[in-house]
């Protein structure tokens, strides 16, 4: 989400997924109120809250998200975009399709890897 998205009583989910509601929204923060810490309405009623106001800055602002959707959208949008700075997705992607079908260079085909002796040494044939 960005700042501009804000407004008092915008309920939210954060990064851990908890649901929230914007309470007051500065010039690069907002305050928000968890929704999820006690049963009763009371505890939401206000301002004052009885419960604590915590302040979101510019970096856990982005990782806010109005629904599950979202989040799961953008959790899927940043695997296949390549997480990895300085590398591009493509060869992030390859390299680790690569990696899951290496084999060790000492091995026959069809061996495995077993503990012998404190060590790794090649296994009978699978």
């Amino acid at each position: 989400m960005k700042h501009s998205d804000f407004y008092i009583g915008l309920e939210f989910l954060g990064s851990a997924g908890f649901r929230w509601r914007c309470t007051d929204v500065g010039t690069r923060t907002i305050l928000a109120i968890c929704l999820e810490e006690h049963d009763t309405p009371y505890w939401y009623m206000g301002p004052p809250y009885i419960t604590e106001e915590v302040v979101f800055d510019e970096k856990e602002i982005r990782r806010c998200f109005l629904s599950t959707e979202e989040a799961i959208a953008e959790a899927v949008l940043e695997r296949e975009s390549g997480a990895y700075p300085g590398y591009p997705a493509e060869f992030v992607k390859r390299m680790t399709e690569a990696q899951r079908f290496r084999t060790h260079p000492r091995l026959q085909h069809g061996q495995r890897w077993r503990t012998w002796a404190g060590g790794l040494q090649p296994g009978a044939v699978a």
